[in-house]
């Protein structure tokens, strides 16, 4: 059975949370809430990552032109707007880094 989960990054626009014991996370960001493996935050975080790079100053900020599913198997996607897709990366960014710490320290 899973610990309490651990609350990596909370911030303005959602939080991110780690369960230690299957190593899965919990993305809550705006309205939507999403359980991913860790594998499946790594790809997350490498598409923002490649959509930040590919269209900075080239899209409307305010404009919801990125979609994407949180992993291959959802049927569900995230609509952002560029600015959301900053804050998106930050989170996850900042959130696998405290992981990461935490596991150095344990």
């Amino acid at each position: 059975m899973c610990k309490e989960l651990e609350v990596l990054e909370n911030g303005e626009h959602g939080y991110i949370e780690h369960c230690s014991d299957c190593d899965a996370f919990t993305i809550a960001f705006g309205t939507a809430l999403v359980a991913l493996l860790r594998d499946d935050l790594d790809v997350l975080q490498f598409w923002l990552e490649e959509e930040l790079q590919a269209h900075k100053n080239r899209v409307c900020p305010q404009a919801k032109a990125f979609r994407f599913r949180p992993n291959f198997d959802s049927s569900y996607m995230f609509v952002l707007t560029y600015q959301e897709m900053e804050q998106m990366h930050t989170m996850i960014t900042s959130g696998l880094l405290i992981c990461e710490a935490n596991m150095l320290i344990r």
